[in-house]
């Protein structure tokens, strides 16, 4: 790393943490107490910090991985942080001493396309008030990594007193040729689906002026996804009330909201010291802008950057006070009416209701216009106006324009708001408070000074207090579940909701982001329409009507239904009994997979997180958060939830930058556990995981002490900004229509059949391990093959544990069929990875708690007394059930000889007889429609309603808590070979992969999409006694039970026998290369027309190979310009009377 001269202040700290003057500097041992805390802090020792004591931000620190420089040198990887390929980047931002930071990260990248990622290499400090990184731009064809010749300088700068930090980024020219199309820099922000909601503030629509609501983006046509605010702003989500974020600081998170303005743009055609550069003011922001990422920035300079010559944009980055952009758009917009100009007031006013006064609200605020032939009528859009059309702004306003979105307020807790600053003109105010009915007020028309905004009373509320208490001894208070139905014409409650924002059309549930809804008595956590309690009981208010209320807690349990009538500032009450009908004998259901606000992916308070696995019945939560170490212990054991639940630390690494050749999207996700927390450490103590294969990961985390290694949703695709499933990122540089054919391009592909694509065709499980492309799993390349190998040995095939179930709805479906598939294909080949079951959840609600989950046999059942090295070891060992509603008992007992559990080795008898115990238990309201019987890849047997032995139906009353056997079976059998067998209940499988399996419909309300299944380990039976499992080999046929895999019913002894012989027979011919020779292999990596789906939900932003084509930036500077000459200029006229 190169250390940028310059002085390097060393202020003294002040008590409570905050800098006593404009500081910028490392971090070390000695200074950290200038750390800060929030939601994603992440920042660490050896990060840079900068402050003017009212805003501070941490700038992630730029250098080499230090442990990779002995085997590679100086071609060792730069360290980084998230999502950018370097280090230089915002990680930390907020307002001094308030552990506010909820800033997942902001990088830079240059031109038009978001590839284009700024490399820095240097860091330090300028004086006091200045962080500066600098480096080199990707602008291929022209600058590469190998010939770089565009570089870049970065200031972050807190000056004076400003609420702000200003970011100048100048870009050189050394390439001896115009870039024509380098004509400016995007800021890039990962909010990532379920974060920050951005908010385009200003602006004239349609590419101006969204406000929460943002179109998806659309490879043909980028023109729809373009905007052009005047502003950008992000409110945070989290409260102090919502309580502690940070357990290794004891810290709750501060309110923030962050601005985006751009101030001006210069370029020099001749560099420093010429002629004097043409500055151009930054008075709208261009680029697009999602719930997923945003990435806005100067408009294009249309002649680009001149050989020679510089580029300059300079930005403000406003912190805000409070969660809503009002906080931060007050400045912005004071300094553009400063700038442009125009006139600005303020208006204020408090929100009550129906049923109490001061009453806390979100308020949305609309620029509107009048009719201009009846200016009593106020409108939006000309079609309002009809015949008294059009609809014009009595106040035009330049940058301004009718039916844009202006700002949005959040009232303090008793309903006041004040100080909030408008153009002056007509706006439209929509008043929201969660489980009231919408208020609009309008017009408001704002003229110089303050305007009072009287707000007609909200809609009353109702109350719902509960307990929740179980059938035992004592009847002791619980934690529990309730789930509201409205019955009609009622609708579900919304809890916590009072924000609407839309992709694409589409409501995106911003009640489900962050927190929960708190009730006024005991301990109630409402969101969407679900309310946890930790306790078993609260109250919670909600909008009158009639409620079918549902009491759960999780799959062991039974459920009970009560009907309740909410009256308008009326109490109603609700107490429920719930009895736990499925006993797990020494056994505690664990989930490895949990998500939190620490996350940069989620916003859930670690409170609410807790509340609702302990809700769910969870005894060991496994942290996983995003590259960074969290302990919920602290949490847990303030909710008295000590006797109950287990946390054990451990981290998500989270593969997310490109590393060709070997992986070009990412090497995925891994967990591991336990490790340990360092809270003075960047990300708490999370390793680096970028630039080199999982072998070196692993390397890293069995150094910091992991007993267990979780590769996490081996088959997810593409999600966020990259493809996350190891296994369909293997086999690059292959063609998907013939996946043996290398290639560079989709043209170096046959044409036909299609699909002509150059891409990753993924993990083939019917070719061996050793035949390409899976032998990648084999290499010990720290970097991939052809690198240095792994000083310890590891190669990417050495980790423990698999995630064979990443949540359980059917639209997680079709990847458990791909993963059962992929994982019966390794353990044919004998590599045994045992199977988990995790929920990967990282909202309260939508994706549930423990669902799925992993059951770990063999460590008792108290939680309390629970040996982590003990459970460890059991997992490990894959002594687990994966369950999602059923709970599936399954040994194998040879004909003398000791019991097999789940993971273990038996015996097998001289004759090859044994016997399979199976036991399959659920609650009344969770079905199972089929128990099937796996063995060495082949499913072998499958019972139904039909068959002898059978499964059985549930009760007829879903509320029963009786009668939890679904299955129940001794199967006695011979086997004519080594053989592992693995029992499975729940759906019949489709015959077709795309089908999705219907959820049954009382689980569908209580966990709704969930598909009830289960699935064990497998039991390994040594056939010929030697002592070792030798494995069937290939193939496996897990595609379903189609023609050819007819399930084969118990009860038929002559027939089994057969079927193993044959069975044997087939094992002892098909292994191997044998096999691979007749298996052609098919694509199985991640298609066009899945990527194409995906950003069409929003669900995936191409941020590697996203760019804005540069007809499409003269098709929004066309529509920019016309609607500037659209706006008079010179100033607003004065606001017509109120």
């Amino acid at each position: 790393m190169k250390i940028a001269t310059g002085a390097l202040l060393l202020t003294t700290v002040a008590l409570w943490g905050g800098p006593a003057e404009p500081t910028a500097l490392q971090l070390t041992s000695g200074n950290t107490a200038l750390l800060f805390g929030g939601t994603d802090a992440e920042g660490g020792i050896g990060d840079w910090y900068v402050s003017n004591g009212v805003v501070e931000a941490i700038i992630d620190n730029v250098g080499t991985a230090q442990d990779l420089v002995p085997l590679l040198g100086a071609g060792a990887p730069p360290i980084q942080s998230e999502i950018n390929f370097t280090g230089g980047t915002f990680i930390d931002l907020g307002r001094v001493g308030e552990n506010d930071d909820q800033l997942p990260q902001m990088f830079t990248v240059g031109g038009l396309s978001t590839s284009n990622f700024l490399l820095y290499d240097t860091i330090g400090a300028v004086g006091s008030d200045t962080i500066r990184v600098s480096g080199t731009i990707l602008f291929p064809p022209t600058s590469t990594r190998q010939n770089p010749c565009l570089t870049v300088v970065t200031d972050y700068t807190a000056a004076g007193s400003n609420p702000f930090l200003t970011v100048t980024s100048t870009a050189t020219n050394g390439c001896g040729a115009n870039l024509a199309n380098f004509g400016g820099f995007l800021d890039v922000f990962i909010w990532t689906l379920r974060g920050l909601i951005p908010f385009s503030g200003g602006g004239a629509p349609p590419p101006g002026g969204k406000g929460f609501n943002h179109p998806v983006l659309n490879l043909a046509n980028p023109l729809l996804a373009v905007e052009l605010p005047t502003f950008m702003a992000a409110p945070g989500l989290v409260v102090p009330a919502d309580g502690i974020m940070d357990t290794a600081n004891n810290t709750t998170s501060g309110e923030v909201s962050y601005g985006l303005l751009g101030v001006e743009v210069a370029v020099d055609p001749d560099g420093p010291g010429g002629s004097a550069p043409t500055v151009t003011p930054v008075d709208s922001l261009f680029g697009v802008s999602s719930t997923l990422v945003t990435a806005l920035g100067n408009f294009p300079v249309s002649d680009g950057t001149p050989a020679g010559g510089t580029l300059t944009y300079t930005r403000r980055l406003y912190v805000g006070t409070h969660n809503d952009v009002r906080s931060a758009a007050n400045g912005m917009i004071g300094a553009l009416a400063s700038r442009i100009p125009f006139s600005t007031g303020t208006i204020s006013g408090n929100v009550d209701a129906a049923d109490a006064a001061n009453v806390e609200a979100t308020i949305l605020i609309t620029r509107i216009g009048r009719c201009q032939a009846n200016s009593s009528l106020s409108c939006k859009t000309n079609a309002a106006c009809g015949s008294s059309g059009p609809c014009a702004d009595p106040v035009p306003t330049p940058g301004q324009a009718v039916n844009s979105a202006l700002s949005q307020v959040r009232t303090d807790a008793f309903g006041a708001f004040s100080g909030v600053v408008l153009p002056q003109g007509d706006y439209e105010l929509r008043v929201s408070s969660a489980e009231r009915d919408d208020v609009v007020v309008s017009p408001v028309v704002v003229g110089s000074g303050n305007t009072a905004v009287t707000i007609p009373p909200l809609s009353a509320r109702g109350t719902v207090v509960f307990t929740v208490r179980e059938k035992t001894k004592g009847t002791p208070l619980i934690p529990a579940k309730l789930t509201f139905k409205g019955v009609s014409p009622t609708l579900d409650p919304g809890f916590h909701k009072d924000l609407s924002a839309t992709l694409g059309g589409q409501d995106i549930l911003p009640e489900t982001f962050g927190g929960t809804q708190s009730g006024t008595t005991g301990d109630a956590a409402g969101q969407g329409n679900v309310v946890y309690t930790a306790s078993g009981s609260g109250g919670i208010q909600l909008r009158p009507g009639t409620y079918d209320v549902y009491a759960s807690r999780g799959m062991e349990y039974s459920v009970a239904r009560k009907q309740i009538q909410v009256a308008s500032g009326g109490v109603a009450t609700g107490d429920f009994e719930l009895k736990r009908v499925v006993q797990t004998p020494n056994a505690v259901s664990a989930d490895f997979h949990v998500h939190s606000g620490r996350s940069l992916d989620a916003s859930a308070p670690l409170r609410d997180r807790v509340k609702a696995f302990a809700a769910e019945g969870v005894e060991v939560m496994v942290s996983s958060d995003h590259d960074k170490h969290v302990d919920y212990a602290p949490i847990i054991s303030t909710l008295g939830l000590s006797s109950r639940m287990r946390s054990i630390i451990g981290n998500e690494m989270t593969g997310s930058v490109p590393n060709p050749p070997a992986f070009p999207n990412s090497i995925g996700h891994i967990n591991a556990w336990p490790l340990p927390l360092n809270k003075d450490e960047a990300r708490d103590g999370a390793i680096q995981d970028e630039f080199v294969a999982p072998n070196f990961v692993f390397k890293r985390l069995r150094d910091q002490g992991a007993e267990v290694i979780q590769y996490n949703h081996p088959r997810a695709g593409v999600s966020g900004l990259t493809s996350i499933g190891i296994f369909n990122n293997i086999g690059c540089n292959r063609c998907a229509n013939s996946i043996d054919a290398p290639c560079n391009v989709d043209t170096d592909c046959p044409a036909s059949p299609p699909p002509q694509d150059c891409t990753c065709v993924g993990y083939q499980p019917d070719r061996p391990i050793s035949m390409a492309p899976n032998e990648i799993l084999l290499d010990d390349g720290v970097q991939g093959p052809g690198s240095p190998a792994n000083p310890d040995g590891l190669t990417n095939l050495d980790f423990d544990v698999m995630e064979v179930a990443n949540g359980a709805k059917d639209s997680d479906f079709k990847a458990l069929r791909q993963m059962r598939r992929d994982w019966l294909s390794l353990l044919s080949q004998g590599i045994f990875k045992p199977a988990s079951g995790v929920s990967d959840s990282h909202r309260i609600t939508v994706e549930h708690a423990g669902w799925a989950r992993t059951y770990v046999v063999g460590v008792g059942d108290d939680p309390a007394a629970l040996n982590v090295t003990a459970f460890d070891a059991q997992v490990r060992a894959g002594s687990m059930v994966v369950a999602a509603g059923p709970y599936i008992e399954f040994t194998v007992r040879p004909q003398k000889g000791a019991v097999g559990g789940l993971g273990q080795l038996v015996n097998g008898s001289p004759n090859g007889k044994v016997t399979l115990r199976i036991g399959v238990r659920s609650a009344a309201w969770v079905p199972v429609e089929e128990v099937r019987v796996i063995a060495n890849g082949f499913v072998v047997a499958a019972f139904d309603s039909t068959t002898t032995p059978a499964v059985r139906p549930v009760p007829s009353d879903f509320q029963s808590t009786v009668d939890t056997v679904r299955f129940s079976a001794e199967l006695s059998m011979t086997v004519a070979a080594d053989t592992y067998f693995i029992v499975e209940a729940g759906p019949k499988i489709p015959s077709n992969i795309n089908t999705r399996p219907v959820p049954p419909p009382i689980v569908d309300i209580i966990e709704p999409d969930v598909v009830p299944i289960a699935i064990t380990n497998p039991i390994f039976v040594d056939r010929n006694g030697n002592g070792v499992f030798e494995p069937p080999g290939l193939p496996v046929m897990m595609a379903g039970n189609t023609l050819g895999e007819q399930p084969v019913l118990a009860g038929s002894g002559g027939i089994w026998e057969r079927l193993w012989q044959g069975l044997g027979r087939l094992a002892s011919r098909l292994r191997g290369e044998a096999v691979a020779e007749q298996a052609p292999g098919q694509m199985t990596g991640v298609s066009k027309e899945e990527k194409a789906e995906a950003i069409k939900k929003g669900e995936y932003f191409p941020l590697h190979e996203f760019s804005i084509p540069p007809d499409v930036v003269e098709q929004a500077r066309r529509a920019a310009e016309a609607a500037q000459q659209a706006t008079p200029q010179g100033g607003p006229k004065s606001p017509p009377g109120k």
